[in-house]
């Protein structure tokens, strides 16, 4: 408060009667009491005076900050309109009409201040003076100063979302399902509460954890909070090794050796070798020449079967033939007549390493040899001419190799059902994530080989390297199956996966991915959990949409929602069943300032270095489905046993058992996320009542709630919006 009092000082005509007092000698009483009551005058009145006038001064102030308070208000940017102004001056002359405390000369301003968003104000009076006017002071001047500013003061939203598959639904008299009601009232929460500064003190950030079965938080969390190596309810072949071979290329096929045989066998020399003999005519007068020697059909000179004998005598051999002649056919060839080691076996270090090849020519000849034979043809006694033809083949050789190649197969035969650790660095490439790395074992290939001893392809099993992708969905740290539904609230030391503030410093700590494509169930079938059919869209190995760290959404805001902040709701699926504290825990995470976004996330780290209001608001449809069967953030329970042990578990697909621990789980997040200072909005949708530790997870009573239908959930969500934000009035 600026006062201006003005300058008191005694007149004239006063000061001449209190020196003749002072200069009396005559001791008069009453005129020395007449004198004092002047100073004492003077005294009460300046009391009195002063008392108006902070009265003044403390209403004058109250009037200035009220309307600077709702000049800010009304402010819809960072600067004000003449309207925001002149809402001001409304709520100013409400609490300071005109004309109070006797004032006059009233003036009061407000204007845009140096710092963006800022209102500062002024307002002055004067004030009469009462008693003082006895002394010559007739007024008094009262100046005030004030500032507002509009501070929703760096704030944290963190949206647990439920998008299981039930959300798909639409309940009674609604005429859109849960997750088009639910998008809507996301929206709306922005809408209400704002974009925020984009630069400053005033930040507004958002984040999304969507959760069904699990969490899609991975490739959002560095690369070295995650195992390189983890087991996995998987399975290891059964294998055999055999060899296979496969034939190089061919040599050139060598030199040809000579004719065999070179000449006409011997056996043909005589009539020995011959089959039948046929006459070939009846015509005694028909001749054939063989060589240059002819020959008639009938032998007009022999005339005794004897005499016919002695006619064959060759040369004087004892042949029966005549004659003989060797004709020649059209020589063929190449042609492949033999291989060695076909087919080849294997038979070790001492492996037939080549293959022999013999080409043949082929020189097909045909022999014929003629005799005489006393005999009836055509009822006359006589020597007839006979003939018997027959064929032999000269062959000319040489020969080719063709090199042996081995090759060792490991043939799958069957598969042995386990848990084993896998190498899944693949995923990593520095601090970045790949999509997708290779195991070389866990799934075959039909493929065809020679195998030793055998001449054709066999079609055999063999292993084949498998592309596994990874979406983010990931297991949890290590744990403790000790917790029951009556256990402590506070969370176990050892229980790293509900840790809020966890920092992985070694791998009971740390995260795994969560990779449907190499688990199988040996427990139910050897049912593959990477199944397209049954267990993703039934819930049994579920990962919903990506995870959305905190981010402020001011640059594309048009007509009041963020294009960028919609998109991304906009886009949520839904699938599978419901595990509440899988998504609570990562939403404490997301927004903890002393874990693994510290860095982001601090107070420290703020603008301003102001202090963060930390929100959850965690929305579900139903009812906790922990299922001992189904693989997710602890594996497969019923096998992992990492929450509850395996031989503890209901057998049925939703087990009371699992729900009640995970419920516990939950209050217990919920306690350690409250502790640090988070506000937690709980709302129930579609859902009679919340279950007692949705309630219980909830801030206090008044930040739980039931919204029945799709109209009462974006009033909800409106509210919290409304809530959240505020007015700071500094000074």
């Amino acid at each position: 408060m600026n006062s201006n009092w003005g300058n008191m000082r005694p007149g004239t005509e006063t000061s001449g009667v209190l020196t003749r007092l002072l200069a009396s000698s005559a001791g008069n009483v009453m005129p020395v009491m007449a004198a004092a009551i002047f100073p004492l005058a003077a005294m009460i009145g300046g009391s009195v005076d002063l008392s108006r006038i902070y009265m003044t001064q403390t209403r004058l102030q109250q009037a200035c900050d009220t309307g600077a308070l709702a000049t800010r208000r009304a402010m819809s940017g960072l600067t004000p309109t003449t309207a925001d102004i002149a809402e001001g001056y409304k709520f100013f002359d409400f609490n300071f009409p005109s004309g109070s405390f006797g004032g006059t000369t009233l003036s009061r301003s407000y204007a845009a201040g140096a710092t963006a968003g800022t209102i500062v104000g002024s307002a002055s009076i004067h004030v009469p003076a009462t008693i003082m006017k006895l002394f010559g002071k007739t007024d008094y001047t009262v100046d005030v100063t004030c500032t507002s500013t509009l501070n929703i003061p760096n704030t944290d939203i963190m949206f647990v979302l439920d998008t299981s598959g039930s959300m798909a639904q639409t309940i009674s008299g609604d005429s859109t399902t849960k997750i088009a009601a639910l998008k809507q009232a996301v929206k709306d929460f922005y809408t209400e509460l704002g974009a925020g500064e984009a630069t400053g003190p005033g930040r507004i950030r958002y984040g999304f954890v969507p959760y069904s079965g699990n969490v899609n938080v991975g490739r959002l969390v560095p690369t070295s909070y995650f195992r390189d190596t983890a087991p996995y309810q998987s399975r290891s072949p059964v294998t055999s090794d055999v060899w296979a071979y496969t034939l190089g290329a061919e040599s050139a096929i060598g030199a040809y050796g000579a004719w065999n045989p070179s000449t006409t066998p011997t056996l043909y020399n005589n009539s020995t070798g011959f089959g039948t003999f046929s006459t070939l005519g009846t015509n005694a007068n028909t001749t054939v020449t063989v060589g240059s020697t002819s020959y008639t059909y009938k032998k007009a000179s022999a005339t005794s079967s004897a005499t016919c004998s002695a006619l064959n005598n060759l040369s004087g051999s004892s042949s029966t033939l005549i004659a003989r002649e060797d004709l020649a056919g059209t020589i063929t060839g190449p042609a492949l007549a033999s291989t060695t080691n076909d087919p080849p076996t294997y038979v070790g270090p001492g492996n037939p390493s080549a293959q022999t090849l013999t080409y043949d020519k082929t020189d097909p000849r045909t022999v014929r040899g003629y005799r005489y034979r006393w005999q009836r043809v055509s009822g006359t006694n006589g020597c007839w001419l006979e003939r018997s033809s027959v064929n032999y083949n000269r062959i000319q050789s040489a020969t080719s190799t063709k090199a042996i190649v081995w090759t060792q197969v490991t043939k799958v035969t069957g598969w042995t059902y386990q848990q084993r650790t896998l190498d899944v660095s693949g995923l990593k490439n520095g601090t970045n994530w790949n999509a997708s790395f290779s195991v070389a074992d866990i799934n075959t290939t039909t493929a065809s080989y020679t195998l030793s001893g055998s001449s054709t392809s066999s079609t055999i099993n063999v292993l084949t390297p498998t592309t596994v992708t990874w979406t983010g969905c990931v297991e949890e740290a290590s744990t403790i199956n000790t917790i029951v539904p009556t256990s402590a609230i506070a969370i176990p030391t050892t229980a790293y996966d509900m840790q809020v503030d966890l920092i992985p410093s070694d791998d009971t700590r740390r995260w795994r991915p969560l990779l449907q494509e190499v688990v199988w169930d040996r427990l139910n079938s050897n049912q593959w959990q990477g199944q397209v059919s049954g267990w993703q869209s039934n819930g049994w190995a579920v990962c919903p949409g990506q995870a959305s760290k905190l981010a402020q959404y001011t640059s594309d805001v048009v007509s009041g929602l963020s294009t960028s902040f919609a998109a991304y709701v906009d886009a949520l699926p839904i699938l599978g069943g419901t595990q509440h504290d899988i998504g609570m825990i990562w939403g404490a995470r997301f927004l903890s300032p002393d874990g693994i976004f510290s860095a982001s996330n601090s107070d420290a780290s703020a603008p301003g270095g102001f202090q963060i209001g930390r929100h959850i608001v965690f929305m579900t449809d139903g009812t906790m489905d922990a299922r001992n069967q189904g693989y997710g953030p602890w594996g497969i329970s019923q096998m992992d046993g990492r929450q509850v042990p395996t031989n503890a578990q209901d057998t049925d697909n939703g087990s009371s058992q699992m729900n009640d621990v995970h419920y516990r789980r939950m209050e217990m997040i919920c306690n350690a996320a409250k502790s640090k200072g988070y506000t937690i909005w709980v709302v129930g949708f579609g859902i009679a009542s919340l279950p007692t530790a949705l309630a219980n997870c909830a801030t206090d009573s008044d930040h739980a709630a039931v919204a029945s239908n799709s109209t009462a959930l974006r009033q909800k969500f409106q509210a919290i919006a409304e809530t959240i934000g505020g007015l700071r009035l500094s000074q």
